[in-house]
């Protein structure tokens, strides 16, 4: 009976133990929340910051670098131990391209919702879920395919349309090695890019690499273009004012839209409006590409 109590009284210890195991063994892919720390918060433009965090395990199966493989894709960040009931896990996709490097980079607007993340400092911890979406689908853009794609309607041309942080995943997939635009072997890649003002853009630090590698750059300006003489050198055409990126490119028009291929980021009333008007004028529905 002895020996029986004592065996009683070791299993719930051992159970627990084998409990905290299975805990310390999840992947982070396999884990609600992950504790990170960030690595950088500075000024990416009016009203927006660049932050960078360590996310840690890089190439190791179920980390989440190793689960970032298509730009577009995005995760949760919240607080780190905070009992606010007010604030609300918020969704970001990542800046970056998809990387083993071990960090992600994120745009994240100023705004009172987001205050408690961009107020944050270097060294502090934020809490990041899972890898979630499935980013653009960027088989969908492939030029090359079996059966063969008949000349008529390979995907030589690419449109982006993006507004305020919606920018973020078009700089994933513009400098994206894995699943990106392969801007090389096409035939034009334009972006077209929506703020408030020229002070709003963010990444123009990066236009002449992007203009380098073939992309070309028309910023849209829905309020004022003052300021435009200071990135004229690094985007493609004259300053657009009281003007949404929708408007600029009906105004532009789109040459060969059979042969086109657009991925879409911003907010739902413009995603609506440029599905309807790039459908009307034959641009393949399912060549217009959203990461949601």
């Amino acid at each position: 009976a002895g020996s029986a109590g004592a065996c009683r009284a070791v299993a719930p210890r051992r159970a627990a133990s084998l409990r905290s195991a299975s805990l310390v063994m999840k992947t982070q892919m396999e884990t609600e929340w992950n504790v990170v720390g960030i690595v950088e918060n500075s000024k990416a433009a009016e009203g927006l910051r660049y932050m960078v965090l360590k996310v840690g395990t890089t190439a190791e199966k179920g980390s989440l670098c190793d689960a970032y493989r298509v730009p577009g894709m995005y995760v949760q960040l919240k607080p780190h131990e905070s009992s606010d009931p007010e604030i609300k896990p918020a969704y970001y996709a990542m800046a970056c391209a998809p990387n083993i490097q071990g960090y992600f980079e994120f745009l994240v607007k100023e705004a009172d919702n987001t205050s408690w993340l961009w107020k944050l400092n270097a060294g502090d911890k934020v809490e990041i879920s899972p890898i979630l979406g499935k980013g653009f689908p960027m088989s969908k853009l492939d030029m090359t395919s079996f059966p063969a794609i008949p000349e008529e309607s390979v995907p030589r041309d690419i449109i982006m349309m993006a507004t305020g942080t919606g920018v973020a995943p078009m700089r994933a997939s513009i400098e994206s090695m894995l699943n990106g635009l392969r801007i090389s072997q096409r035939r034009s890649v334009k972006l077209y890019y929506g703020c408030k003002s020229p002070a709003h853009l963010a990444f123009t630090e990066r236009f002449k690499l992007w203009k380098q590698d073939g992309v070309t750059i028309y910023p849209v300006f829905s309020e004022s273009a003052d300021g435009f003489d200071k990135i004229r050198d690094v985007v493609d055409g004259e300053p657009r004012a009281k003007m949404y990126v929708q408007d600029a490119l009906r105004a532009d028009g789109v040459p060969n839209p059979k042969q086109t291929g657009v991925l879409v980021v911003g907010q739902k009333e413009m995603g609506d409006d440029l599905k309807a008007y790039l459908t009307e004028i034959g641009v393949p529905e399912d060549r217009i590409l959203f990461n949601f």
